[in-house]
């Protein structure tokens, strides 16, 4: 009071009044008894955020419920199981149904993802575009087709609503900060961002904690209040524990997860998804499997699906 010249008493009543006045801003977000009644009806009857459509009934089935906004969901598996493919294609259809996207990968470089973009549109074998070597002319191609299904791909990626930020080692305040950039970004271009992919949970910059499960659970619960201020639905990417190679089904538990408790606390949807083949050195072109082991909104459910490793 002394160094702004005001009088005490005159100093504690603006501060009375401005305490007053977030009691009523906190008061007015507080609903009674008719406005939760109200909300109720609205989620029976009205419109509500729903997820897009895949184009095919079963992938609606499977992953509609990790594809709602304001969702945080989490697809588990080991490693080289095909999580990434799964979540670049089902962004991939996103964007070009003109749901505005971005994939934050913190493990694969864009052009990685950019490669295999080309391989699951232009049905190009992936092995071949990432090993081709420099001296290879386009003309050695496995048919003219096939280097066109790639070319038109790329003039497609060029013009449909998709992002990749591969900066390594996010941090949770860099992650919150790039998506409300690109948000408003897609926003003043008539696109808003709908969708997030984020690979992989482990490889981030956790926050300070005493112990790295109480980092992980702060950060996922992060990453979650991030899906509901900005109404976008994030698929995060986890690896499981090595310990699940050693028992006799390849099933994904929740227990799986590394760090499982934070992320098993925060998510709203996690998929398991492992491929029964690999357990026998079989051939990769087979099935995955993909099991819903959480939904806070639903019931659980399995199922098999036709994987072309080769495109992905």
């Amino acid at each position: 009071a002394a160094e702004t010249g005001r009088d005490v008493h005159d100093i504690v009543a603006t501060a009375t009044e401005r305490l007053g006045a977030i009691g009523v801003e906190s008061a007015e977000k507080v609903a009674d008894g008719e406005a939760i009644a109200a909300a109720a009806w609205d989620v029976v009857i009205g419109d509500r955020a729903t997820a897009p459509s895949l184009g095919c009934p079963i992938l609606d089935e499977v992953f509609g419920p990790t594809l709602v906004p304001g969702r945080w969901s989490v697809y588990a598996a080991r490693p080289a199981e095909g999580k990434t493919a799964i979540a670049l294609n089902v962004l991939w259809t996103l964007a070009n149904l003109g749901h505005g996207c971005m994939f934050l990968s913190m493990e694969q470089p864009m052009a990685q993802l950019a490669a295999r973009i080309c391989a699951i549109d232009g049905a190009a074998r992936f092995g071949r575009i990432m090993d081709r070597p420099a001296r290879v002319k386009p003309t050695d191609w496995h048919g003219r087709a096939e280097l066109d299904r790639i070319r038109e791909t790329c003039e497609r990626i060029a013009t449909v609503p998709l992002c990749i930020d591969d900066t390594s080692s996010m941090s949770l305040a860099y992650i919150r900060s790039r998506l409300v950039r690109q948000a408003a970004a897609m926003e003043r271009a008539g696109r808003p961002l709908e969708y997030v992919a984020l690979d992989f949970i482990q490889r981030a910059r956790m926050p300070s904690a005493d112990n790295r499960a109480t980092s992980i659970s702060l950060f996922c619960a992060g990453l979650a209040d991030i899906c509901r201020d900005l109404k976008i639905a994030m698929l995060a990417l986890s690896q499981i524990n090595r310990e699940a190679d050693k028992r006799a089904t390849m099933r994904v538990t929740m227990g799986d997860m590394k760090d499982s408790g934070g992320i098993e606390e925060n998510a709203d949807v996690i998929l398991g998804i492992w491929r029964p083949g690999r357990s026998d050195n079989a051939m990769a072109d087979e099935t995955t499997t993909i099991s819903r082991i959480k939904n806070k909104f639903g019931g659980e459910g399995r199922w098999d699906l036709e994987w072309e490793g080769h495109y992905l």
